[in-house]
């Protein structure tokens, strides 16, 4: 009969024992305390080198007592440390558009001086925004006709655009 066919028919209480005996056998094996031999007494080749571990172990035990690991180098250690970095400072970034960025004055005639500054700002800027809409907008419209024009060139309709 084969050891699984046996351990099938066996009950849970001695499979437990079987599977503990053969974990500590596995463990001895894996220590290196333990060699399995024949009856002939040469030694049961295994497909798991269980002595290797071990030697391995003590190979780099050796090699960590003679060559001990070196000291970080000072040089490379940073010598003071890099300080974090605001994403805004008001005291340093001067921003000068929009009435949140300003700083307005304390003296009444000043204040009134910056505050028309500041709409005159705000009125420059919609000068220009109006100004490169209507460039875009000519731009289109320049294009759109360009596109017709080869249409009716090759004797197809002109196509009707709708103006935003």
């Amino acid at each position: 009969m084969l050891p699984y066919e046996s351990l099938c028919s066996c009950s849970l209480y001695s499979n437990f024992f079987f599977f503990q005996e053969k974990s500590d056998l596995y463990d001895k094996l894996s220590e290196g305390g333990v060699s399995l031999q024949t009856s002939d007494g040469l030694d049961v080749g295994f497909l798991v080198d269980f002595n290797a571990k071990v030697k391995e172990r003590q190979e780099s035990k050796l090699a960590e007592a003679n060559h001990p690991e070196p000291l970080p180098s000072t040089s490379t250690l940073p010598m003071e440390p890099v300080p974090l970095i605001e994403h805004y400072a008001p005291d340093e970034e001067r921003r000068v558009y929009g009435a949140s960025h300003m700083k307005f004055s304390s003296d009444e005639e000043k204040r009134r001086a910056e505050i028309k500054s500041l709409y005159d700002m705000t009125a420059e800027t919609e000068k220009m925004r109006a100004k490169n809409k209507a460039e875009a907008e000519q731009k289109a419209r320049a294009r759109r006709e360009k596109i017709n024009a080869l249409r009716r060139r090759k004797g197809l309709p002109g196509l009707n655009f709708i103006h935003n």
